[in-house]
């Protein structure tokens, strides 16, 4: 039954139109390739920390909040949702021939986890 399942997500996706632009297989890719390797960075630089970490600063006060490390999983997974998210949308859009606005989603979402790194590294060098 799962291999019956797979074998329909395999088919569905080698079906879309989606697979012959190159731009937005390529973004879509890059923002998840940014993602997965912001989830292993968490993983194996941050796992070793006991003490808590600055988990969010104001310039004017300085840190204002402190916590585990765990917590820095938080940003991965909503990048990981808004890329799922734009991701749909662009693969929907771009169906029905909208390719400005999937051109546009897919470009957004890499800013997104580029953005979301930006975060992390901040946050990781305090």
């Amino acid at each position: 039954m799962v291999k019956k399942i797979v074998d329909q997500i395999k088919t569905y996706f080698l079906q879309q139109k989606i697979r012959r632009n190159k731009f937005l297989v390529v973004s879509l890719l890059s923002a998840l390739v940014i993602n997965v390797f912001f989830w292993l960075f968490i993983l194996f630089k941050l796992s070793s920390i006991t003490t808590p970490i600055p988990l969010r600063y104001n310039v004017v006060v300085g840190i204002n909040s402190i916590g585990s490390w765990k917590i820095m999983y938080q940003l991965t997974l909503i990048g990981l949702i808004v890329w799922l998210i734009n991701s749909f949308f662009t693969t929907f859009f771009y169906q029905r021939n909208e390719k400005i606005l999937s051109y546009f989603l897919s470009i957004s979402n890499c800013l997104v986890q580029i953005l979301l790194a930006v975060i992390i590294l901040f946050i990781v060098n305090l």
